[in-house]
């Protein structure tokens, strides 16, 4: 039984969830990932560590950017999704854990 704590689980795994998907068109994500790159002075093979991650939005830029990436969400749903992508892009440096 879910508790007033675990409002979240339901609201990010409908119709939320659907929305965030549509929110950021692909240059909006080339750009945001550059700015967390410039601003934090990263280069790869660095580790990155994305909370929270949610479908692996930034994460597989950086990943695929030959940065070593964990994912981290509460939502299996966006978990699963970001690892179906990683595998379908070849981008094996994306890892993904799911938290209590």
């Amino acid at each position: 039984m879910e508790t007033q704590a675990d409002w979240w689980k339901p609201f990010f795994s409908g119709l939320w969830g659907n929305i965030l998907r549509q929110f950021w068109t692909p240059e909006q994500t080339q750009a945001d990932a550059e700015f967390v790159e410039q601003l934090l002075r990263l280069s790869p093979p660095a580790s990155i560590l994305d909370v929270p991650c949610g479908e692996g939005r930034i994460a597989h830029i950086f990943a695929a950017r030959g940065y070593h990436v964990t994912g981290v969400d509460g939502t299996a749903s966006f978990l699963d999704n970001a690892r179906r992508y990683a595998q379908a892009q070849q981008v094996h440096s994306l890892g993904t854990s799911r938290y209590a």
